[in-house]
């Protein structure tokens, strides 16, 4: 599978193609995305922050990252997927998030106050405009991503996903569709994938885009502070004239004057 053939780089560094390819006579969907140019971004993105991603936390959400916007490659354009991973070794909480509309992915480790409990949990919902939101959850017995990903399509999804990185930072998923061959699937090696092309008969479906973009603003993060002023402001700022308000999603801190909460909440509560 010849990854110049498959994903590029658009105008923008951050800015990545990923593709979806139909296996004939497997009945398989390959997707694949070069995450390099992305992982710029999350990098800069982090040192603006003054934020130190470190090992492992670093590796698991650089992962989670990948799989989820492989997982949203394969799902309809309207979706929105948002997955949260509690690991128990190492304790954490990796959100991400990405939709295809809006050609984005972000997420954030969570290290502080997680609780520990005898197994993890893979938790995902999917949203859509006009629809209910859709959620499940599964045990996560691992302690890495992608088998994680893998265990959460058998159980949840019902059918078998595999993920692997066939070049640095340039991963690939491959999932079974109706009457796929599945020893085939179960027999696939990273050497396999990487000379997926020459070894089977691909067919380009489509390519989505998606770069590490959070937009948030003060409305999405408004509802993250009502509950905190919910009897009144006043304890909140403290006689101060601002205060710092951090981005649940992707971790930006910003100055809060009251004049701008106060605006927030009247439009909230209108």
């Amino acid at each position: 599978m010849s990854s110049s053939e498959i994903t590029t780089v658009d105008d923008g560094p951050s800015l990545i193609k990923v593709a979806s390819l139909f296996v004939r006579g497997r009945n398989a969907l390959a997707v694949r995305g070069d995450f390099a140019p992305l992982y710029v971004d999350y990098y800069l993105h982090w040192l603006d922050q003054g934020i130190s991603q470190e090992e492992p936390y670093d590796g698991l959400l650089k992962h989670a990252l990948a799989a989820v916007v492989l997982h949203s490659t394969t799902r309809p354009w309207k979706e929105t997927h948002a997955w949260t991973l509690n690991f128990q070794s190492p304790l954490c909480n990796v959100f991400v998030t990405a939709g295809s509309l809006a050609e984005s992915v972000i997420g954030r480790v969570f290290i502080h106050d997680v609780k520990q409990a005898p197994r993890g949990l893979f938790h995902a919902q999917t949203t859509a405009k006009g629809e209910h939101p859709r959620q499940s959850a599964v045990p996560l017995d691992h302690n890495t991503v992608f088998p994680a990903v893998e265990s959460f399509y058998q159980m949840s999804e019902q059918r078998r996903a595999r993920i692997f990185e066939v070049n640095d930072e340039d991963y690939v998923m491959i999932s079974a569709q109706p009457d796929c061959d599945l020893d085939w699937l179960e027999s696939l090696s990273t050497e396999d994938v990487r000379r997926l092309d020459r070894l089977e008969e691909l067919s380009l479906l489509e390519t989505r885009q998606f770069r590490f973009h959070c937009g948030c603003s003060l409305e999405r993060i408004f509802p993250a502070l009502a509950p905190l002023i919910a009897n009144g402001i006043d304890d909140l700022f403290q006689g101060d004239h601002a205060i710092t308000v951090t981005c649940p999603r992707c971790g930006t801190r910003r100055r809060l004057s009251r004049e701008q909460l106060e605006d927030a909440q009247r439009r909230n509560t209108g």
